[in-house]
């Protein structure tokens, strides 16, 4: 499971909430017993010098995420990728997704 924060946030913002372990950490242990957890961390502010609104932006920070899964994955395998996103993470998630159609055996947006 990868958890994707959104804009202005970051993991202990959108997803501890001050809670140790994070709540989405509990959370998601309950629900997927045998997942394991990362959280995808990127500068998401909006000042001049990350760019991250806008096409380009996104393109680059999806690719980096793609980037640092595909280096956490020891051999290509069929072990599903679940992803959850919130505000911007969701949109940088879809770019993945559009970008890498061709790996995707299904999508659940919520």
């Amino acid at each position: 499971v990868v958890v994707v924060h959104g804009l202005n946030g970051d993991f202990k913002k959108t997803w501890a909430d001050g809670q140790e372990p994070p709540w989405i950490s509990t959370a998601l242990s309950k629900a997927v017993p045998k997942a394991r957890i990362m959280s995808f961390d990127y500068n998401a502010t909006t000042d001049s010098e990350t760019r991250i609104v806008g096409p380009e932006g996104l393109r680059r920070v999806a690719y980096e995420l793609l980037s640092q899964i595909r280096g956490l994955r020891l051999y290509p395998n069929n072990v599903p990728i679940i992803f959850i996103g919130h505000c911007l993470g969701g949109v940088l998630i879809q770019e993945v997704c559009i970008s890498n159609f061709h790996h995707i055996r299904g999508i659940l947006a919520y």
